[in-house]
Parts: structure tokens; C-alpha cells; sequence
């Protein structure tokens, strides 16, 4: 053996006799001719694929305000067209701002007087711990997720209507709830994404998706029984290209139920959003909370970020100071070449997460309940814990939890942190848990497997169209 070493040895480059053996790398130069080439073909590539979900919904679903060949009339879009407009817009296309903006749509509710005077006198976002800030959070993210990403009349998605309306009919029959005050949140949430997204991200979106939103959301608020009689006075503009219409009305088609709410909802602020303590103190609790686990100075850049991204009038009623100019130029700048890069060098999401997550965890929520307990747990988290099971990984050794480890905060399984998991019949505040399930039934019998997923909005019968009289 040493013999044939001796021999191989002289023939080898003098760089090569210290093992292991390295072949030398090519020139720069070589490199780069073989990489140029492949950029003019991988932007035409992201260029045919980076619209490729878009024109697939709208393939599936060709409805349209001026219908040509092939399409139908928007009033003729289903339900469960309209909630594929969801995931795509959630999961896919743009899952990180769609996200964020239904986060700041629950925020802005905080401007409204009569929403965080409630809260506060509930203690459900006053309280001094954060904690309860975060376990509040949680649940409003267990349950609006629920009817996000379960199937309209699914048993999940009437599930977290149940509790919802469960939580909140407690405080209608108080008289501490009002319709409106029901119907400016759903509009949060309804108008928010779109907002956000025309101004933050790659493209806007399109009338389809926009009617989608709105039929899907019409469908949100037919299932916490809001009544929708304060939008007859305010009636959507005529459709593209058409001649104005005065038998058209919010319930025609979902473009016009979002027209219609929108209009409202800036009449509704400008009555109400002003400035009161309790807007300060509930918003102030959130930032807090979205703040608490970062480090300090960064924790400070979030905070004014996170103002700066809040209009004239929210930071007024929550008397909250007007962030740096500078802050609000280099969002701009920043997302704006974010939009670039996406639109023009990336390829399109397949997935809301990638190959190497669980197919079990791709959700908010894990699609398979504990085969003992019933319980699901939440895969991944943003500010505490809340319901993420306490695994090896997740506890001790994940990214996640050193950095929870280094700042003090609490980690999966930590006490109040819920690592046993969410059943939907405890979620809400403490006071709530095991109760109101007599009540709970009966909103689950009434939407579970009863909803028109099918049938056009413009065939039902008047009132609630979505759903199947029990």
C-alpha cells in the first residue's frame, strides 16, 4: 500500500498531497458564462409562471362584470368559489401581507370608543400581564383562522362560529355589543387586505378576488346573525362599463356587498374613531405585546413601525405620536423593492410553507386532533407560545426557543401557555371556559352541512342566502 502512495503521489498537484484531495475550482470568469445565459431564460420563466394561480382561479371560476364568451355574471359566483379566493389569497400569492393586514384590521377596531371601552372594562387587553394580552390574541387568532381555512358548513368552520357568536352574544344581550360595532369589524376585515396589498405587494388584486372577499365575508357576517340594514343607504357604484343601475344594491353580488361596506365604514369612522384613553391603552397593550419578545432597540424599530403603518386618523384616536418621516420613506422604498424583486425574479409560492415542514403543520393549526384529547395545537406562533406543543424540538433545541431562552420569555409548555392544546368549546376568556356549550349546539346544528356552497347568491331567497332554513 505504501509502495502504490509513493507512486500515485509524484503525479498528483503539489496542492494535492495534503488530503483530502480538493479539485480546484474553474475560474470566475468560466463561472460566469455558464450563469449569464441563465438569467435572460430564468426571467422569462417567472415571467409566464409568476401569475400562474390568478389565471388558474380565474379559469375555475370565470365570472366577470362583463362577462365575454365562457364567463358568467358576477351575481352568479358561489360560496365556495369565493373561499377558494381565500386560500389562494392567504396561502399562496400573498400570505405574509394578507396575514398582516387582518392583524391590523383587529387592531384598528381598538380606535373605535365603544370596542376598547369594552375591552377595557373586560380586562380582556387591560390587564398588566402579558399573558392575558397574549392568550386573548391567541383565541381571536384560533377562531378567525377556523372559518378562514375549513370549508364553509364544515364542521371546524361552524364550530368557531359556535363559540364566537357564543362569546359575543354574551355581550349583545348586555347591550355592550352593538350592531355596528359587529359590522365595522367584519368591514376591518373585509377592506384591510385589499388596502394593504395595493399598496405593499407585487399586484393588486383582481375584480374577481375583490368579489370574492366580499361574497365570502357576506357569508362571515350572515353566520354571526350582523344585520347588513345599514348599508341600504349607501349603494355601490355601476360596474365597469355600465350605465349606472339603481336596482343594484349591496346583495347583488359580492363586488357589490365590498363597495357598499366600504363607503359605510369611512362614514362609520369619521363619526366614531375619535380620540379617547381607552384606544390608547388597548392599542399601547398590543404593540407591547407584539414588541415584548425582541430585543430591545429592535423592539423599538417595530414599534415605530408599526405606527408609521397606521393612518392619520387611527394614530389621532389612539393618541399615539406621529412616527419620523424617515420612517415612512424607507417602508415605502423597502416594500416597494420587495414588490420588484417578487414580481420580476421570483417564482410563484406552491405552498404557505415549504417542502420541509410536516404536511401536518402546514396550516395555523394542525389538521389532525390528539387522538386522546381531541386537542390541536397551533405549529407555529409569533409573539408567545399560546397552544404550540411543548416537543423536544420545540422547547429546547428550536431556533425559536433559544431566542425566547435569551430574552426571558416564555417557551412551548412554559405555565399559561396552554401546550395541552385548543379545544374550540374553551377558547375565550377564562370566565367562559366550559361554558355556553348548550348554545353552542345549536349554532353548529344550524351551520354545520347547511350552508349553499354551490348555488349563486342571486338565486336564494331574500334574507340570509347562504344557508338552508333549518
Amino acid at each position: 500500500m505504501a509502495g502504490n502512495l509513493t507512486t500515485i503521489l509524484p503525479r498528483l498537484p503539489s496542492s494535492a498531497t495534503t488530503f483530502p484531495y480538493v479539485l480546484p475550482l474553474p475560474p470566475a470568469r468560466t463561472i460566469l458564462g455558464y450563469l449569464l445565459p441563465l438569467i435572460p431564460i430564468h426571467l422569462v420563466l417567472v415571467k409566464i409562471f409568476r401569475n400562474r394561480f390568478s389565471r388558474q382561479l380565474q379559469a375555475k371560476h370565470p365570472y366577470s362584470s362583463n362577462p365575454g364568451p365562457g364567463q358568467k355574471p358576477l351575481s352568479e359566483m358561489p360560496l365556495s368559489a369565493a373561499h377558494d379566493v381565500i386560500k389562494l389569497l392567504s396561502s399562496k400569492d400573498f400570505p405574509y401581507f394578507f396575514n398582516l393586514a387582518l392583524q391590523f384590521a383587529l387592531i384598528r377596531t381598538y380606535a373605535v370608543p365603544s370596542i376598547s371601552t369594552l375591552l377595557v372594562k373586560t380586562t380582556q387587553l387591560d390587564s398588566q400581564s402579558r399573558n392575558t394580552v397574549g392568550k386573548r390574541y391567541a383565541d381571536t387568532g384560533v377562531i378567525i383562522s377556523e372559518f378562514y381555512h375549513n370549508a364553509p358548513g364544515s364542521t371546524r368552520s361552524a364550530e368557531a362560529f359556535a363559540r364566537l357568536n357564543y362569546l359575543h352574544g354574551h355581550y349583545i344581550r348586555q347591550s355592550k355589543i352593538s350592531n355596528d360595532d359587529m359590522l365595522y369589524t367584519l368591514s376591518m376585515f373585509v377592506l384591510q387586505p385589499p388596502e394593504w396589498i395595493d399598496k405593499y405587494e407585487w399586484r393588486p388584486f383582481t375584480e374577481l378576488e375583490i368579489c370574492g372577499i366580499g361574497l365570502f365575508h357576506r357569508f362571515v357576517g350572515e353566520a354571526m346573525e350582523i344585520s347588513f340594514d345599514p348599508l341600504d343607504d349607501f349603494p355601490p357604484p355601476p360596474l365597469p362599463g355600465h350605465a349606472a343601475d339603481k336596482s343594484r344594491t349591496w346583495r347583488t353580488d359580492g363586488l357589490a356587498f365590498f363597495h357598499s361596506l366600504d363607503a359605510w365604514s369611512k362614514v362609520y369612522e369619521t363619526r366614531v374613531m375619535l380620540p379617547n384613553e381607552p384606544s390608547h391603552s388597548i392599542t399601547m397593550k398590543t404593540l407591547h405585546l407584539l414588541t415584548s419578545t425582541l430585543p430591545s432597540s429592535l423592539g423599538k424599530v417595530v414599534y415605530q413601525t408599526a405606527i408609521s403603518m397606521m393612518d392619520t386618523r387611527m394614530r389621532a384616536a389612539c393618541l399615539l405620536p406621529s412616527p419620523p418621516p424617515s420612517y415612512r420613506r424607507n417602508i415605502d422604498r423597502f416594500l416597494a423593492i420587495r414588490a420588484f424583486v417578487i414580481r420580476h425574479f421570483c417564482y410563484p409560492r406552491r405552498a404557505l410553507w415549504g417542502w420541509w415542514v410536516p404536511e401536518e403543520e402546514r396550516g395555523m393549526s394542525t389538521e389532525t386532533p390528539d387522538p386522546i384529547t381531541g386537542r390541536r395545537y397551533f405549529a407555529t406562533y409569533e409573539a408567545l407560545p399560546h397552544y404550540v406543543k411543548p416537543t423536544f424540538f420545540n422547547r429546547w433545541i428550536s431556533p425559536a426557543a433559544w431566542a425566547s431562552w435569551s430574552l426571558g420569555v416564555p417557551v412551548p409548555g412554559d405555565p399559561e401557555m396552554e401546550g395541552k392544546g385548543w379545544l374550540m368549546t374553551e377558547t375565550g376568556p377564562k370566565a367562559f371556559v366550559g361554558k355556553g356549550n348548550a348554545e353552542f349546539a345549536v349554532t353548529k346544528q344550524r351551520l354545520e352541512g347547511r350552508v349553499r356552497v354551490q348555488e349563486p347568491v342571486s338565486d336564494a331567497p331574500r334574507g340570509c342566502p347562504m344557508f338552508v332554513k333549518v
